[in-house]
């Protein structure tokens, strides 16, 4: 007599042998690394689908929402006209170096101005000429 060889079955997905069938479907059904990745894989890909399903369908409503006030916007007002008339006067005086009206700054704002080692000269030249055109607004 001779000793029946069992056929050697392998999972299709990672290659693992078998001599049983039964243990190659209990394998598939718990086992199998690669099948639990695919089905893992698409279980997320149905999620991501649904999702943007519903980012598409918002969408899509957002659009005829927009379309609707635009249509409602043209109705109302037919056309518009937008005029702009600016005059603009701008009068510059040029005074000469030196000839600058320093009658408003006191000793006291000097010391407190040039005390500011850095910014005592940018300070120094704001309160020059820049208060001045302050004064003749006012």
């Amino acid at each position: 007599m001779q000793a029946a060889s069992t056929p050697i079955i392998t999972c299709a997905e990672c290659g693992k042998q078998f001599s049983h069938h039964s243990s190659l479907s209990r394998h598939t059904h718990r086992f199998c690394c690669v099948l639990k990745n695919k089905s893992i894989n698409q279980k997320q890909q149905r999620e991501e689908k649904i999702k943007n399903e519903g980012i598409i369908i918002e969408l899509h409503d957002l659009i005829r929402d927009l379309k609707n006030e635009i249509s409602n916007v043209t109705r109302s007002t037919g056309s518009v006209n937008i005029q702009n008339n600016n005059n603009n006067t701008l009068n510059v005086t040029i005074n000469q170096f030196g000839k600058e009206d320093l009658s408003d700054i006191t000793n006291l704002d000097l010391d407190r101005i040039l005390y500011r080692t850095k910014l005592g000269l940018v300070q120094l030249m704001e309160h020059i000429h820049f208060r001045e055109k302050i004064r003749k607004e006012q």
